[in-house]
């Protein structure tokens, strides 16, 4: 009869390698879970992205809107402006035209007082004989 073969460390390494595979087996479980968390963050940064591209796209909108209102309130105000500038030219012509007048009819000769007096002919009422109150 042969002799008995005891071989050892082969269950050392049996064992070895299957507590690898089960370490290898919860770490790619754990890194599954990970990818999972990261792509359900991707998924709602990009549906925030993209709430943001269209928030940006509408406040774009309002300002084409709001310089169109600009550009038509400036184009009023120059024409505001030059009106303006025309009244106040006429206001101006106006002022000299009677600055003019009024010194013309400082040297004419006024007329002399007693022609601007009316005579009266005739007293409004009768003079009182007496006072009630001077006696």
């Amino acid at each position: 009869m042969p002799p008995d073969v005891i071989v050892t460390g082969e269950d050392d390494h049996q064992e070895d390698s299957e507590h690898e595979a089960a370490v290898s087996e919860g770490a790619a479980a754990v890194h599954e879970e990970v990818a999972e968390s990261h792509a359900e963050e991707a998924g709602l940064a990009a549906a925030e992205a993209d709430a943001a591209a269209a928030a940006a796209l509408e406040a774009t909108r309002l300002i084409e809107a709001e310089s169109q209102i600009a550009e038509e309130a400036a184009s009023e105000a120059v024409t505001a402006e030059s009106a303006i500038a025309v009244a106040l030219q006429a206001q101006t012509v106006a002022i000299q035209s009677l600055v003019e007048e009024l010194r013309a009819s400082k040297e004419e000769t006024p007329a002399p007082l007693e022609e601007l007096k009316e005579e009266k002919k005739e007293p409004d009422r009768p003079p009182a004989k007496t006072h009630w109150y001077y006696g």
